[in-house]
């Protein structure tokens, strides 16, 4: 497990457009699938990750 310091730390070294998907990916505890289905418009900065709706296919 990661501490405060390394997840940010990683986030900073990922190429910027994947910085979000780390951090929503660690403080936002979704799924997998949930992460992968996210889109840029599916994130408010002041509201957070939003449900989407759409399915990947994985596991159906």
């Amino acid at each position: 497990m990661l501490s405060l310091a390394q997840v940010v730390a990683l986030a900073d070294a990922m190429e910027p457009r994947f910085r979000a998907l780390v951090l929503v990916a660690t403080f936002g505890c979704p799924r997998w699938g949930e992460v992968t289905a996210l889109h840029r418009q599916d994130v408010d900065a002041d509201r957070g990750p939003q449900r989407s709706g759409r399915r990947t296919g994985q596991g159906r």
